[in-house]
């Protein structure tokens, strides 16, 4: 019988050195896309976009405060950080009868490119927004790595399949 995920139960933004929370905040993870090529050519009725696996696209992450703290201007500094946002998965286990938690944790080097000082109005949130370039990205499902995304080190593991080995293999020569 399968079971049904259901919601992120819960979940934290946190500097990725230790269980500091970066604020009350939102996120919105990457979404991972391959680049594509072109594929059309004599003997092809069609033509096709498809993936280059392991080569992704420009990767972004935004951040939604309800107002400024200081470790989320510190973020914004023209230089690199790491945050690591940690959840809580609940499931419904159709087998069992019961719910299940499952952990889940992404990690993120990041570049802020935006930051949106948002609104102010009385006793009310001020829609603080920080976008940020991502740079490397691992996810950990059930405390196991099954990405990691490292674009300037030519990795690109997917499902635990590093998509990109044979070519660090061709550019090294071996």
């Amino acid at each position: 019988m399968p079971i049904y995920p259901n919601t992120v139960k819960n979940f934290k933004v946190l500097n990725a050195i230790g269980t500091t929370e970066i604020g009350l905040a939102t996120i919105t993870l990457p979404k991972l896309t391959f680049e594509k090529s072109e594929y059309r050519g004599a003997g092809v009725s069609a033509s096709f976009n498809l993936p280059v696996t392991g080569n992704v696209t420009d990767m972004t992450t935004t951040l939604d405060f309800h107002t400024s703290t200081q470790d989320a201007l510190n973020i914004f500094n023209g230089q690199s950080a790491q945050i690591r946002c940690v959840s809580s998965l609940w499931a419904w286990d159709t087998a069992k009868g019961a719910s299940a938690e499952t952990p889940e944790e992404v990690m993120m080097t990041i570049v802020s490119a935006m930051y949106d000082l948002g609104k102010r109005e009385y006793a009310s949130k001020g829609g603080i927004i920080i976008e940020a370039t991502v740079l490397y990205l691992a996810l950990y499902y059930n405390s196991k790595k099954l990405w990691e995304i490292d674009p300037f080190n030519n990795v690109c593991i997917i499902n635990g399949t590093d998509l990109n080995a044979q070519t660090r293999i061709n550019l090294t020569g071996g």
